[in-house]
């Protein structure tokens, strides 16, 4: 069943998204540490705060990544480049054909700790005028 904010066949490529999250989820951070290291042990214990890193930029759609990277590559000016919340939700949300409440609900927007793990220095900045408020990524070198 689609809502009024869904394509019919978006319902099957969130229901598709979410599955492969979940698959995601069963693989605990240390052990992707370890799968990373070239290990084979599955380590149990807390987590470190860099395995929740990774943990969260694991749950984040690939698409996602590649989208947003396009609109920094669209924006650079040789130092930094800036792209709103509202532009990130409009491609990414026509390109995978998912509803922007749906990005924001998964968290697939919460990318600074992902993109500063790949060098890059980004501030979220947010801005209020009378009826309007503007979120703004600015990615600049480090």
């Amino acid at each position: 069943m689609t809502t009024s904010n869904e394509t019919p066949g978006a319902a099957a490529r969130i229901a598709a998204l979410a599955n492969a999250r979940s698959v995601e989820a069963d693989v605990s951070p240390r052990q992707i540490s370890d799968q990373r290291a070239g290990s084979n042990k599955t380590k149990t214990g807390p987590m470190s705060p860099d395995d929740v890193n990774e943990a969260k930029t694991a749950s984040i759609p690939a698409a996602v990544f590649r989208l947003i990277n396009g609109l920094i590559v669209k924006g650079w000016d040789g130092k930094e480049s800036s792209v709103t919340l509202d532009e990130m939700l409009a491609l990414i949300s026509a390109e995978i054909e998912t509803p922007r409440q749906t990005i924001l609900n998964n968290g697939w927007l919460s990318i600074e700790e992902s993109y500063r793990g790949a060098g890059w220095d980004v501030s979220r900045e947010s801005s209020t005028d009378l009826d309007c408020s503007v979120t703004r990524f600015t990615f600049r070198k480090r």
